[in-house]
């Protein structure tokens, strides 16, 4: 594995909020698995696939407020075969 992807292990805290995303694909996320902190708000998200944070085990914090037209209904399922 590259080094660069190696370094990603170590990200606990990741903001990308305003910056217009309107999704999230599936692999984003594959390579932080120490995230504990995730800011997707204030973007043009409309539903997070539940692939794209299924392997975040360490993830205590999902701020997703500001995305006006997501779902929170939609969201159960994301986090449904999630256990923390």
């Amino acid at each position: 594995m590259p080094a660069v992807l190696l370094r990603l292990f170590i990200f606990s805290f990741t903001d990308l909020s305003y910056n217009r995303l309107a999704k999230v694909p599936n692999d984003s996320f594959q390579y932080l698995s120490n995230l504990t902190f995730l800011d997707l708000s204030y973007n043009k998200l409309v539903r997070l696939e539940p692939q794209s944070v299924r392997r975040l085990r360490s993830l205590l914090t999902l701020n997703i407020s500001g995305n006006v037209q997501m779902n929170l209904h939609d969201m159960r399922e994301t986090f449904e075969e999630k256990t923390f």
